[in-house]
């Protein structure tokens, strides 16, 4: 039976997800304040109110526009507590997850005009908390062990009521009974009357074993540090994450380059004008969408070596979060939408870096 005091990594996963999910949340909706005034959101809402069941609200395009500005900005601030709380519920605080499992429901919300999908994942992760093992980790109590699963190819031998039922083709095999001999039958410990060879080779020193303690082996390993497979699990987000951006970014620019270009004319007309073509815009921007994508393959390959207990592949890590936390800090200089991977690069960084991580083979 695990120890009262070993994390279960169904709580490592929920607050992991937690955070990162919070992260998304902060970010979506601080897109939707800032494209507010945008005409593409102001049209959006008109044909919202134009249909039902937004017809039936009885609210005009500027009311339902503040009730849009109001209710992400309440999911923002609802993220940066979500993403607190997950941190502190990875150091056992039950103070943590009461207050998370009561800004579930505001939280999904709110997080409706994210898209809804990612405040539902975080909803149902504070729910996981609630489930064994995590509810025995944060009682205090012994952690249950997983039901023991039957070796396949070997049957259960059946008890005497079932013995009972089966046909006689079924019954199981009685052993002889065995004869009288005269001799005394071998004790505890004898064989054929014999005593039993020592089990431990003479001039050896015996290792007597605390029952209920498992047997000590000097090469086993060590427990995986929380910290490390945290840093994995927020790689492998931010990885995926960017991943499918890349790969989006790239279909949408060759399927549909009149939409890349009005993008390009809203946010730097000066570009058109320096005499790049549109297949220069394209060629130039597939290659950059591939090194990222190499980028964070590297990444991911590094992360599932260092969850093995690699030392070359958490260095690779190491490296990969570097490099990205420098790439993302001069990008946020002109977008903020870049903090988010900053802070996850950082992350990484000072996970990576703890003793107990550095120590793991």
């Amino acid at each position: 039976m695990p120890a009262a005091d070993a994390r279960p990594r169904q709580v490592t996963w929920s607050a992991a997800i937690i955070m990162i999910g919070s992260a998304f949340i902060l970010l979506s909706a601080w897109q939707v304040v800032a494209g507010i005034g945008t005409l593409d959101t102001r049209e959006g809402v008109e044909e919202f109110l134009a249909d039902a069941p937004g017809d039936g609200l009885g609210l005009s395009v500027g009311a339902a526009l503040d009730v849009l500005r109001v209710t992400a900005m309440a999911a923002a601030a609802l993220a940066v507590t979500t993403g607190i709380l997950g941190w502190q519920v990875l150091l056992k605080s039950r103070s943590a997850r009461i207050v998370l499992s009561a800004l579930a429901l505001p939280v999904f919300v709110a997080g409706t005009v994210t898209g809804g999908l990612i405040s539902a994942v975080v909803v149902a992760s504070v729910i996981t908390l609630w489930l064994s093992p995590a509810r025995e980790w944060y009682a205090g109590l012994p952690i249950p062990d997983p039901p023991a699963r039957r070796p396949r190819g070997k049957e259960a031998t059946p008890t005497p009521q079932q013995q009972a039922f089966l046909p006689p083709t079924q019954q199981p095999a009685q052993q002889p009974a065995q004869q009288p001999t005269g001799y005394p039958a071998p004790q505890a410990g004898e064989q054929g009357g014999r005593p039993a060879p020592y089990a431990q080779p003479f001039g050896e020193p015996v290792h007597h074993q605390v029952p209920g303690q498992q047997p000590a082996h000097p090469g086993q390993r060590r427990p995986r540090p929380p910290a490390l497979m945290v840093a994995c699990l927020v790689s492998w987000s931010l990885c995926a994450l960017t991943l499918v951006l890349a790969i989006g970014g790239g279909a949408l620019l060759w399927a549909s380059p009149d939409v890349v270009v009005d993008a390009l004319r809203e946010q730097d007309p000066a570009a058109l004008e320096q005499g790049l073509s549109l297949r220069d815009i394209q060629v130039a921007s597939t290659v950059m969408f591939g090194i990222l994508a190499v980028w964070c393959l590297a990444a991911i390959v590094a992360a599932v070596l260092a969850v093995r207990g690699s030392v070359g592949g958490r260095w690779t890590l190491f490296g990969c979060a570097a490099g990205a936390a420098v790439l993302a800090l001069g990008f946020s200089l002109g977008s903020p939408a870049f903090l988010v991977p900053l802070v996850g690069c950082v992350l990484v960084v000072a996970l990576l870096m703890r003793p107990e991580v550095r120590a793991w083979r």
